[in-house]
C-alpha cells in the first residue's frame, strides 16, 4: 500500500459550484466508507483566496498504485459527474512522518 497526496481542482465552467453543492452528500457518504476501509486518510477542499469559494479538493489516500487513485477519482461522484477535472490532477506519492 502506498499514501499519494492529491490535489484535484474543479472545473472552471458555469455551474460547476451548483453541481457540486448539489452531490455533495453522496461524495460524502462515499468517502465515509473509504475513510473506514482505511483508504482515505484525509481531505478538504481547496478554496479561493479572495472568495472563500470551493475550487478543488485534496486528498491523502492508502492505495496500491496511481492507476487505483485515478480510477477513484473518476468513480467519484465529483469525478463522474463533471466537478472534478481528474485529468489535470496532481497525484504524488509520499511518505508521512509519524508525529
Amino acid at each position: 500500500m502506498n499514501n499519494y497526496l492529491v490535489t484535484v481542482r474543479d472545473f472552471e465552467a458555469e455551474g460547476t459550484l451548483d453541481k457540486r453543492m448539489q452531490v455533495r452528500a453522496e461524495h460524502f457518504k462515499n468517502a465515509a466508507i473509504l475513510k473506514q476501509e482505511g483508504k482515505l486518510l484525509t481531505g478538504g477542499a481547496l478554496l479561493d483566496e479572495k472568495t472563500g469559494k470551493f475550487i478543488g479538493s485534496f486528498l491523502t489516500v492508502a492505495l496500491d498504485s496511481k492507476d487505483q487513485v485515478i480510477e477513484y477519482l473518476r468513480k467519484d461522484i465529483y469525478g463522474s459527474s463533471g466537478v472534478w477535472d481528474v485529468d489535470n490532477a496532481i497525484i504524488q506519492r509520499i511518505l508521512p512522518a509519524n508525529l
